[in-house]
């Protein structure tokens, strides 16, 4: 009986041994699987932006009919900007999307000509045109965060802010996409979706206590 028992509880112990070893196989193997994918998106990314360094994206560029020369993009770039480009500088040029005045994406051969031509936009600032680095699809979605949040604050406070490049300057302070989505879901999870995504929740050793982003963040 005693041998029995001893067999059951023998047995009842390594299949709980077995689980929790199969578990933790399983938790090793989900993380080195998450690192490796975010490995290979970090280098997928740093190849796109490889690809695009050198294009441009014209916005606002008059554009009826279907199909936008190479030529006609020249002559309106060098009437803009006071600048000398020609076609032996570009290596496509194609337009984006549907409609009239689609967005003109340029693919230049020279990254030197293309911060040539960024240099002289200020030419551009009594116009509707508007000319912009073209991007990957991961800073795509990062500049539509960044714009949702310079709307939300304009609308609600009285800060000094607007977009610089991937960060959404707020009082001479820079946050990334990333930042913002972090406060953000911070505040859904402790106070619930009817939160303004201005507002946290920090802890500290004795406390917890609500602190707005505007007041100690910006």
């Amino acid at each position: 009986m005693n041998i029995q028992w001893n067999e059951e509880i023998t047995l009842d112990k390594l299949y709980r041994e077995i689980v929790e070893s199969r578990n933790d196989l399983k938790g090793r193997l989900k993380q080195k699987l998450e690192r490796e994918n975010k490995i290979l998106k970090e280098k997928i990314e740093a190849l796109e932006k490889q690809n695009i360094k050198n294009n441009l994206v014209i916005f606002g560029l008059p554009n009826k009919h279907d199909e936008v020369t190479a030529q006609s993009v020249i002559q309106e770039i060098n009437s803009l900007l006071q600048i000398e480009l020609s076609e032996s500088d570009i290596n496509n040029v194609y337009t984006l999307g549907k409609g009239i005045n689609k967005p003109i994406k340029v693919e230049l051969l020279s990254f030197i000509k293309k911060r040539k031509i960024l240099h002289h936009t200020k030419q551009l600032k009594n116009t509707k045109i508007f000319i912009s680095n073209d991007l990957t699809e991961l800073q795509r979605e990062e500049q539509k965060i960044l714009r949702q949040h310079l709307k939300y604050l304009r609308e609600n406070t009285e800060k000094r802010c607007f977009i610089k490049g991937n960060k959404l300057i707020i009082d001479n302070k820079g946050y990334k996409a990333t930042e913002l989505e972090k406060f953000h879901s911070q505040a859904i999870q402790k106070e619930g979706r009817r939160q303004s995504p201005l507002q946290v929740i920090t802890r500290t050793p004795t406390q917890e206590k609500k602190i707005s982003i505007e007041n100690h963040y910006f």
